[in-house]
């Protein structure tokens, strides 16, 4: 025997929704799928920041034990430090003048100080340039098309 369920009436009556509650929704649903966007663009930022940090901090455990940044553009250390950022996905790296380079005694301050450059996460997804164009295709002059990033880290040497 099949039962049958009673419906209340004050759900039976439907009102049809208008146009202004549709565009409130629709208007409130692009927001959240654009925040959405920005918040993965800018997860992609701190991932590559935080690759740059852990290679740069790398070096600087290096540069500790062996009391200096050993190497030149040519060779050693200093030329790996280069290598492994551009691996990451920096355009241009700049290893600062005050960098450790001499070899100093256990005890003294050692310190590794980089400049990169990286292509900017955010712009990928809502710039444009040119003739490639983003979701919200806001101009270069808006987001910046590159990122430049300083990062200097001291320790002690244990050399």
């Amino acid at each position: 025997m099949k039962r049958k369920y009673r419906i209340p009436s004050s759900l039976k009556k439907r009102e049809d929704a208008n146009v202004i509650d549709m565009m409130a929704s629709c208007l409130v649903f692009v927001m959240v799928f654009a925040m959405i966007l920005v918040m993965m663009a800018y997860t992609a930022l701190a991932q590559k920041r935080l690759q740059i940090d852990n290679v740069v901090r790398n070096y600087l455990y290096i540069t500790e034990q062996d009391g200096y940044l050993s190497g030149d553009a040519s060779g050693g250390n200093y030329k790996s430090l280069e290598d492994n950022l551009k691996a990451v996905g920096c355009t241009t790296v700049n290893i600062e003048s005050d960098t450790t380079r001499v070899q100093v005694s256990y005890g003294q301050p050692v310190k590794v100080h980089v400049s990169v450059a990286f292509q900017n996460p955010i712009f990928r997804v809502i710039g444009s340039n040119g003739s490639r164009r983003g979701l919200f295709l806001l101009p270069s002059s808006v987001i910046p098309t590159t990122i430049n990033y300083d990062i200097c880290y001291e320790s002690t040497s244990r050399w």
